[in-house]
């Protein structure tokens, strides 16, 4: 059962099933992928016991009157949903975070998973100290995780792309990740910062305002190494 009370609520949850590392056709040696672009990447189907994806929905949503009420979800696909709660950017939202929009370091701590950086990772800048992530002590990593407004996205395919956001970028067109303090596990650095303007996809909260494309995700998947083909490009 997902959080939900008269004002706020948990909307979803979604995240790799499993993660890999070193396989055949890895960008990056010793780095975690989740699963899912692992398998793309390698052309196989890495762990076929399994799923690639799990993810879970608020259902309490519209069918309680202690869990928001007065609102349900917005099935349908025009982003019309008004004050209701459109279920495909949700649905979007946590898709992304299972296919590769989220970091496995613990950042309570600084501590990598495992022993080893996850692609995510690789592309976290902390712009007071001049350094990725992979450069820093676990405890500068733990103290970047709530550096608000320093903590910015070093992939090229996004920064080329965030010339629309009038908000939400560094000085050098870099786009800031979610970093508030104190830390808020689950939500601190696998989002896009709420600066963003106009709202991104991958904020840690939904807004109304979300176009019907996907801003700066398909970015960030080509930076995290999804391959993408000509016809994705040219769209």
């Amino acid at each position: 059962v997902m959080f939900c009370d008269a004002s706020s609520a948990v909307l979803g949850g979604a995240g790799p099933i499993n993660l890999a590392a070193n396989f055949n056709q890895a960008p990056q040696v010793n780095t975690w992928y989740h699963i899912a672009l692992a398998n793309a990447l390698a052309d196989a189907d890495i762990d076929p016991a399994n799923g690639d994806i799990s993810a879970t929905f608020n259902s309490d949503i519209g069918s309680s009157g202690d869990c928001l009420a007065g609102i349900s979800w917005y099935l349908g696909l025009d982003h019309n949903e008004g004050a209701n709660i459109d279920l495909l950017a949700v649905v979007l939202h946590e898709i992304g975070h299972g296919l590769g929009f989220s970091t496995f370091v613990n950042e309570a701590n600084g501590a990598w998973f495992f022993n080893l950086p996850d692609a995510f990772a690789r592309f976290i800048r902390d712009n007071s100290l001049g350094l990725q992530w992979t450069q820093m002590s676990s405890l500068q990593r733990m103290n970047s995780a709530v550096n608000t407004g320093n903590l910015v996205w070093s992939g090229s395919h996004v920064t080329a792309a965030a010339g629309s956001l009038s908000g939400g970028k560094d000085g050098s067109g870099r786009v800031k990740l979610y970093a508030p303090t104190p830390l808020q596990q689950g939500s601190s650095v696998s989002h896009w910062d709420t600066t963003a303007t106009p709202s991104l996809l991958m904020e840690p909260y939904i807004t109304g305002s979300l176009a019907s494309d996907l801003d700066l995700t398909d970015e960030l998947m080509k930076d995290i190494g999804w391959p993408f083909s000509d016809s994705d490009e040219d769209g």
